[in-house]
């Protein structure tokens, strides 16, 4: 027997077998019989043979079922149940031994284990099962908070979102604990993915009130100025963006970010100076970002009647490479505007036109362009089909207007 566990000690587990083995099969009246089995069982159970574990450890129990080996044997079959996520079987396996006298509090924390250390290999769909299994055995039982927070977790990486709000809303609804702020940041963050952007901010807003952690505390200015700004509460989301833009370790994209929702809530304000001094800002990032507030720079000029400056930004935008092709259709739509302001209905058409016949729209296009274009090339038409009969009716005056228009517009 000692010759075995040397053998054991070197790791030479093969040689520590061979003389374990031979204890019971030479000495099989002896007391190491059942210590050698033990040994047995630790090997197979070490080397992931489970099958072959369990047979030692089982024999143990049935033979020296009155021994203190016997109850080891017991934590080793409890040990490959368990972590096979089969404390249900383990139970039932132990209801039928004498030597194990598994109490409720016990089962309790056997059944979430095993559901526990499921989530942790990542297989969530069984854990969620396993979650579940525990939570109807045990409703008011020790674990049944984790087990809702880690179900929603699961539910949540299967995305089933609807599955997983219900849990981290039971978590929620619990005073403060351990789940608080990752649950939190959760359901704002599925909130606002399925737009219900009121309950975003609600829950952004607890976030920021019971964020430990920094990073959580930026994530809830975020939420909370992107939800804000979708339900038109511009001053709470003007307030969260200038909180981002000086604040340290945002990362950059997010403070352009800020500065475009910032100008935008001004523009929505009629702040057009305001507004305009956050998009040249931004307009000088480079990505989709960087387009959208071009794009909103010419509108501002647009607002402010500099219909050229407002067409020299757009030309701006069109060159951007990589080119984004929403916001460069969205741009001549925007000329198209500004060619209308200036009465030359000829090139406001083809603009709108080229739009219309060019334009591919894309799944993830917030708006139908090729619609716009279409509804603004109809008021143009309306428009000039109206001021053309104001020509023939009065030529005279309406050509002397015409010709002043026409060298006005060159000179700019």
């Amino acid at each position: 027997y000692e010759i075995a566990n040397s053998w054991l000690l070197l790791g030479q587990n093969e040689k520590a077998l061979l003389n374990f083995e031979k204890i019971i099969k030479d000495f099989p009246s002896s007391s190491y019989v059942k210590k050698s089995l033990l040994k047995i069982g630790l090997i197979y159970y070490n080397n992931k043979q489970d099958d072959k574990a369990f047979d030692s450890y089982d024999q143990v129990i049935r033979d020296y079922s009155a021994t203190p080996e016997a109850r080891e044997a017991l934590t080793g079959i409890k040990n490959i149940y368990v972590n096979a996520s089969e404390a249900d079987k383990f139970i039932k396996y132990a209801a039928e031994h004498p030597v194990a006298n598994i109490s409720s509090e016990e089962q309790d924390s056997l059944i979430y284990t095993s559901a526990e250390l499921r989530y942790m290999k990542g297989e969530y769909e069984n854990a969620a099962i396993d979650f579940t299994n525990y939570i109807g055995k045990f409703k008011n039982g020790y674990f049944v908070l984790n087990a809702r927070y880690y179900r929603a977790e699961c539910e949540y990486n299967n995305q089933k979102f609807d599955a997983a709000l219900d849990d981290y809303n039971f978590v929620l609804s619990i005073p403060k604990n351990t789940f608080t702020e990752k649950a939190l940041l959760r359901a704002s963050g599925i909130y606002y993915m399925q737009q219900k952007f009121d309950l975003a901010l609600k829950n952004y807003k607890a976030l920021e009130e019971e964020a430990e952690y920094n990073d959580n505390l930026i994530e809830a200015a975020i939420g909370q100025m992107r939800s804000a700004f979708h339900l038109n509460l511009f001053d709470i989301s003007s307030k969260m963006s200038r909180r981002l833009i000086h604040s340290d370790k945002v990362k950059t994209e997010i403070v352009f970010e800020a500065r475009l929702l910032l100008g935008k809530s001004l523009l929505a304000s009629d702040s057009l100076d305001l507004a305009l001094e956050q998009f040249e800002l931004v307009g000088k990032f480079q990505g989709a970002i960087g387009a959208e507030a071009k794009y909103n720079s010419a509108f501002v000029q647009y607002k402010k009647t500099n219909y050229v400056e407002s067409k020299k930004i757009i030309l701006e935008l069109i060159k951007l490479i990589p080119a984004y092709d929403f916001w460069i259709a969205k741009g001549f739509i925007l000329l198209a505007d500004d060619y209308w302001k200036m009465k030359d209905f000829f090139q406001a058409k083809a603009t709108l036109q080229s739009i219309i016949e060019n334009y591919e729209k894309a799944p993830d296009d917030s708006e139908d362009l090729i619609e716009s274009a279409k509804i603004k090339l109809k008021s143009i038409q309306e428009e000039e089909k109206t001021s053309e009969q104001e020509v023939n009716n009065n030529p005279e005056k309406t050509s002397g207007e015409e010709n002043n228009e026409s060298i006005e517009i060159k000179d700019k």
